[in-house]
Parts: structure tokens; sequence; C-alpha cells
């Protein structure tokens, strides 16, 4: 089967097309499929090992890899709903490509032992995957929500571009310079300015902002109906944790560095579960996406549910890894499954 990052390069419009069968390929390494387009000619590049990957998240990689791939069929009937026009579906595709694609992005970092990086952009995908659910979340707010993702908010980042351009070209000195038309292009008539203004107020924008934040959006999906919602309300410190690390932190820098400072058995145990993690998070996501958009559209969800039950079985090696490392660090409190804290 071939890789997650060779598929999503027509994923658009397989989406579009309504998941058309997707033209076979050899399985290729995830890395490889770029890197020998990227760096070299070379037909017998292979592509670059920073730190390299042990065999176990290897397997797991493949596995969510695999997993992921399943699953993409299934949103055919999403993607061919009438329930939709075809610029709401447009949308929906485009936004869960871009979760695709940063998905894809993810993979390629933990197979090479990036686990910070893939952290940063995961964020991406933990966004995305909210924002999807988020329009879907309630049919009766699902115009409002389009209109507000596609035309209010835009509206309100043509006010913010101006802005910065203005302040570019200003602290030039040479307003008139040829390499800045990029950025007078940026630049809005004052009567459009205005307009904008008066209809996205400071406070309006505040409110929109806040509403489409990931607080926001996990706020909002932690009240709705969707299956699940009371759990939303966890992906709060993840979505810190990776924020400390992209922005340069204290917090953030530190955490790498106190991980390296640790013995062997203690540094490979949370490198393992630190990916498996990760990884699981990438499947979750690509879930939440699909789970939510077929309840929106009506569609049976009886594949889906066959295709969880198969996945369970094959995705339980994160679960091993997490208890390993719990284990390890906290003997005294020894790891309990979710079915033993129950009985």
């Amino acid at each position: 089967m071939p890789s997650l990052i060779f598929r999503v390069r027509n994923y658009y419009a397989a989406f579009q097309d309504g998941l058309r069968r997707a033209t076979r390929a050899p399985r290729v390494s995830l890395l490889p499929s770029i890197t020998r387009s990227s760096f070299s000619e070379d037909p017998g590049w292979r592509g670059v090992t920073l730190l390299g990957m042990n065999e176990t998240i290897e397997r797991e990689l493949r596995s969510t890899d695999a997993a992921i791939l399943e699953t993409l069929p299934l949103y055919k009937p999403l993607a061919s709903s009438e329930l939709l026009t075809r610029d709401q579906n447009a949308l929906l595709s485009h936004l869960s490509t871009a979760c695709l694609g940063a998905t894809s992005a993810t993979l390629v970092l933990i197979e090479n032992d990036r686990t910070w990086e893939a952290e940063t952009v995961l964020r991406s995908v933990a966004e995305g995957s909210l924002k999807f659910a988020y329009l879907v979340a309630s049919p009766q707010d699902f115009a409002s929500r389009y209109r507000e993702y596609t035309e209010a908010l835009p509206d309100i980042a043509v006010l913010r571009s101006h802005e910065r351009a203005r302040e570019v070209i200003e602290l030039s000195g040479e307003p008139n310079a040829p390499q800045l038309q990029p950025y007078r292009e940026l630049l809005v008539a004052q009567d459009r300015l205005d307009l904008l203004r008066q209809q996205y107020p400071r406070d309006v924008r505040g409110k929109l902002d806040q509403a489409w934040s990931f607080s926001g959006l996990v706020g909002a999906l932690s009240q709705s109906q969707l299956k699940g919602a009371d759990v939303f309300g966890a992906l709060l410190y993840g979505y810190w944790s990776a924020n400390q690390i992209a922005h340069m932190t204290w917090e953030g820098i530190s955490m790498p560095i106190e991980r390296r400072m640790r013995d062997e058995s203690r540094r490979q145990a949370v490198e393992n579960a630190h990916a498996a993690r990760i990884l699981s998070d990438c499947y979750s996501y690509n879930i939440l996406r699909l789970h939510t958009g077929l309840e929106f559209v009506g569609a049976d969800l009886t594949a889906l549910k066959t295709l969880l039950a198969d996945h369970k079985l094959k995705l339980n090696q994160s679960i091993n890894l997490w208890k390993e490392w719990h284990d390890l660090e906290y003997p005294q409190q020894p790891w309990q499954t979710a079915n033993s804290r129950h009985t």
C-alpha cells in the first residue's frame, strides 16, 4: 500500500471526485518519497535519517500510516452529500486535505526521530481538526459558522495584513521602492478600510477571534452534542505544551534538554511513549474529522465502526509503550487500564 505522503498528493482530487480508487503504486518509505525529489536526482538516494528510529516505533508508524489510509474512502458520503453546496463541500475538502498534509509531515518527523518538531506540526493538525468538527458539530449553526470562517475571519485578516504591510512600507524609508510592491498590494483603499472597521469593530473582532481560537473551539465542542464531548478539554494541555516548543519559551527549550539528561532506559522509554502518543493523536484527529463529517450528513456509520474495531486490534502498541514508560517512572503506582479502574 502506498504511504500517506504518496497518497496525499492526489487526495484533494480524489475527495472532490467522490474519493475514486487511488492509483496503485509500490509502497515507499515516507521520507524518501519527498527527499528524492527535493534533495537529489540520484535514483539511489534513500533520504536522511538524523537520529534513527527504533523498530518498535517504526512498526507503530507504519500501522498508523496504513490505518489512516484505510479510512479515506469512508469520506465518500460527505464528499458527495447533497446537503452541502459546492462551496461548502470545497471548504470541508480543503480543510480536511490540509489536515492530512500536516499529518503526513508529522509522520515524516517521527520517522526521523524529530519528536519535538513533530509536536509543533501536530498542533496544526489539532487546530484544523477542531475547526472542522466545530463547523459540522451543529447542523443549525453550520451556515453561520461557514460564513464566519470564509467571510468574517478573512475580512478581519485583511485589516491586519493592511496594518502590517503599512508598517513595513513606512519603516523602509523608500515607500515607492520596486521591492516593496508585494507589500503595497496588501494595502486596502480607505473606503474599504472604513467599511470593514465599521462592520467589524474591535469588540466583534475580539469575540470572533476567541470563538475560533483553540480554547474557544474546545469550549464550544465540550458543550456540544458530539459523542465524547466531555473529553475535549483534555486537549488543552497538549496544545499548551506544543505552543511552548513552537514559541521557544523557557519551558519549551527545557523539556527536550531535561529528557536528554535522563539515563538511557528512562530516556528511551519516554521517547517511545511520546512518539506513540503523537502517532495515536494523528489517527484520532483523522477519526474525529471523519466521524463528525459523516454524522453531519446523516451517513451510515457501520463501515466506520467495523474499521475502528479492526484498527483497535492493530494499533495496540501505543498502550504498551505508555505502560512501559509509566511503570518505569512510577513503580509505586502501577499502570491501570480503563477497565481495571472501573472494576
